[in-house]
């Protein structure tokens, strides 16, 4: 893969990422927001493929599909579960509304690119120079991890945290041992269904799935 096509797509994809975590920011809608996650976890995917294939490495390349399955498909699959334990047809509650949670993401975003300065100057190649982004991504994902009320929207919240430090790692490192990211692959999966198996246990119970209320329960 020559380095020109290399870079444009390496840089076009690093963009899509950025764009679903600010879709998921702005969108109300859950359903909406697990679509994005889909879309985030396909980007982050493409990232250990497009280096695994530019660098002829096949276990790279097994990692990418193996993240596809499970960030693009299996959790969001999981999440979607959770859906069904919310009240129907309600919007995905939120501490603060969607013009608010846009400003915040692009301040989060800003303060990325200022913090990882440093980083890009040390070492200015095409994987560490598109660092910031990711790092933005996972600011973004803790501004929504904070304002986000409804179980199954802390969950995609969650997971887009998840999605942009293991971005992080993959543009720092020029991709981890395939071993470390199965594992985590697997801690994460094993934790999303912990959560999504306990919500379901718990709602029969609840009248609502809001992290509020049931603070509020429990004072």
């Amino acid at each position: 893969m020559r380095g020109s096509l290399y870079l444009g797509i390496l840089y076009a994809d690093v963009a899509i990422f950025l764009m679903s975590a600010i879709a998921i920011a702005w969108q109300k809608n859950i359903a909406s927001q697990i679509r994005m996650l889909r879309v985030s976890g396909a980007s982050l995917a493409a990232i250990p493929f497009i280096n695994g294939i530019r660098s002829g490495d096949l276990a790279m390349v097994l990692v990418a599909l193996a993240i596809l399955v499970v960030r693009s498909v299996v959790t969001p699959t999981l999440v979607s579960r959770a859906i069904a334990l919310e009240p129907p047809a309600k919007p995905a509650s939120r501490r603060v509304n969607s013009t608010s949670s846009l400003l915040a993401s692009g301040v989060a975003i800003l303060f990325a690119f200022h913090v990882t300065q440093p980083i890009v100057a040390f070492d200015a190649t095409a994987t560490i120079s598109a660092v910031p982004i990711p790092f933005g991504v996972a600011l973004v994902a803790v501004v929504l991890l904070i304002s986000r009320r409804q179980m199954a929207s802390v969950l995609v919240s969650f997971l887009l945290f998840d999605n942009a430090i293991s971005a992080v790692a993959f543009m720092l490192t020029m991709g981890v041992p395939a071993i470390v990211e199965l594992g985590a692959l697997l801690d994460v999966l094993f934790l999303i269904l912990v959560l999504v198996l306990l919500a379901a246990k718990l709602r029969p119970h609840l009248l609502s799935t809001d992290i509020d209320e049931l603070r509020e329960l429990h004072e």
